[in-house]
């Protein structure tokens, strides 16, 4: 990964973050208004929700790469203090593993976020509507941390198995297996 692909992705997940925090803000400070929005069709706030999501990622996107420029972009591995200065095969071997390592976070948090919404999207879509009432009655931060727990939990489960893949791939291509 790169340094423009981190910054996109770190974009994204600040606006996430923010638009969590505001719901949270909402539910906590406006209850009123946040149950008023209960009564509307998720089409109306759903779309919203998103837009806000879009500006603020582009605007965290904006200030991060205006960030990188300033901070020049160094794509070269860290070494440790004390430890011999490596070749310059070394270096590169050690930056594409890196890379490597990144690709699987990414690609772990953005399957875990897949599972995620299709989580939702199942139990939205097919359970039964009196068990759907029921997780509408709860408290919106309750359904929120459950969502973001079970995010984590299929990240890193994502994670694990991507890793595997990748080093079941590398030894076939050397032919240890």
């Amino acid at each position: 990964m790169n340094r423009q692909d981190g910054n996109r992705f770190c974009a994204l997940m600040i606006g996430f973050a923010a638009i969590t925090i505001g719901w949270f803000a909402l539910e906590t400070y406006a209850p009123d208004l946040a149950d008023s929005l209960g009564d509307t069709s998720p089409w109306f706030y759903g779309p919203g929700t998103l837009i806000l999501w879009g500006v603020i990622s582009a605007v965290a996107f904006l200030i991060l790469r205006l960030a990188s420029r300033r901070a020049g972009d160094s794509e070269q591995p860290i070494i440790a203090p004390g430890e011999p200065r490596p070749g310059r095969l070394t270096l590169i071997l050690r930056g594409e593993a890196a890379r490597q390592l990144e690709r699987d976070k990414v690609a772990g948090l953005t399957a875990g976020f897949s599972f995620t919404v299709a989580a939702w999207l199942v139990v939205l879509s097919y359970f039964p509507t009196r068990w759907v009432d029921a997780v509408g009655g709860q408290p919106p931060w309750l359904y929120s941390v459950a969502s973001i727990v079970f995010w984590a939990i299929a990240a890193n489960a994502s994670y694990v198995v991507f890793r595997k893949a990748r080093a079941r791939t590398e030894a076939n291509r050397d032919g240890t297996v």
